[in-house]
């Protein structure tokens, strides 16, 4: 849906919840909608529950190849996000770079 004052941007929110997520961002159908997305959008936003947490963050890293990780200064320990780089280093998922919240 596009989105009020930037006419150039669409938003597609998660909607309810499905009873396997991680079924359905591993399958085909969802590989599809992503290589459909890049054909007809410059830059593709993906948000998704944290690695540590997930697996759901892992399945959307295979597909899009590109991350950028988020943490929280003072929060998240540093083990944690050696723990999290390890992981998805499995993906082979390039990272893009490191975002700090609450600096």
């Amino acid at each position: 849906m596009p989105c009020s004052g930037l006419p150039r941007m669409s938003v597609l929110t998660a909607g309810a919840i499905p009873s396997n997520p991680l079924e359905l961002l591993s399958s085909s159908g969802f590989a599809a909608m992503i290589e459909d997305w890049r054909d007809n959008f410059e830059f593709v936003v993906v948000d998704t529950a944290p690695v540590m947490h997930f697996s759901d963050a892992l399945a959307v890293a295979n597909f899009v190849g590109r991350v950028l990780t988020l943490s929280r200064a003072q929060h998240t320990p540093y083990k944690d996000m050696q723990d999290m780089l390890r992981r998805l280093a499995a993906t082979r998922s390039q990272i893009l770079g490191a975002v700090i919240s609450h600096f």
